[in-house]
């Protein structure tokens, strides 16, 4: 899919609206943005369309304008046949621009490139949880999610989750996240990890809440973990 201009890409973003999504959206979401109302799985197919056509010519015509926009352009650094180089180039600008939980846990989702280039991209990672910036953080946090809960890298993880300043929301419930996820994947070593954590009472409890909602946790692991909420 072409657009000549962001004229062109803005009217036909306004024909993807849905007032209703709009309005859900901007209640859960909170962007500083203004928001068209474009679902996300259409964002991801419009991306993924135009990126992988030309995604020189793509990046040219977006704006920062809306939320919409700003979340293309993450989502395209994952669809766009580039060099890995020119990804983290873009994923730095990309970052200076995304304001939401969203615009990081969707876009990410897109980055599969990652798993070609896993050594080279934690030390990315690294760097991304020494920022000042919540959503920075909160990208290396949900980038070890989404890529990262292995054999390999677990250790990694635990000694990231207490080294982190969670007192961020976005930051700290990305934490719980993680760890939930690793709960359900690796029990064992993740209660272990539990029991001698150093992490805030308020990421704590949100990992156990967290792990009460997910379906992949065993059920014998919850009533284990409700005994340990922190008062």
């Amino acid at each position: 899919m072409k657009f000549t201009d962001n004229k062109q890409l803005k009217e036909y973003l306004f024909s993807l609206c849905r007032t209703s999504l709009k309005e859900f959206n901007a209640k859960i979401i909170a962007a500083k943005k203004p928001m068209i109302g474009v679902s996300i799985p259409d964002l991801k197919a419009l991306a993924k369309s135009a990126a992988k056509e030309n995604p020189q010519a793509f990046f040219s015509v977006l704006t920062d304008d809306t939320f919409e926009e700003i979340m293309l352009f993450g989502l395209a650094i994952g669809y766009a046949d580039i060099d890995y180089g020119d990804k983290l180039c873009l994923i730095r600008e990309y970052l200076a621009k995304a304001d939401n939980w969203a615009h990081i846990d969707c876009a990410l989702s897109s980055y599969k490139f990652i798993k070609k280039h896993k050594d080279a991209f934690l030390r990315e990672i690294a760097g991304f949880l020494t920022s000042q910036d919540c959503f920075t953080v909160r990208f290396g946090v949900v980038g070890l999610l989404d890529y990262y809960i292995d054999e390999e890298h677990l250790d990694y993880i635990f000694e990231v989750s207490d080294k982190l300043d969670c007192s961020e929301y976005y930051v700290s419930t990305a934490v719980a996240w993680l760890l939930a996820t690793c709960l359900a994947k690796f029990a064992d070593r993740t209660l272990a990890y539990l029991k001698r954590t150093e992490t805030d009472d308020k990421t704590y409890n949100r990992t156990v809440r967290k792990a009460a909602e997910s379906y992949r946790v065993d059920a014998f692991v919850k009533e284990l973990l409700k005994k340990t909420v922190r008062k």
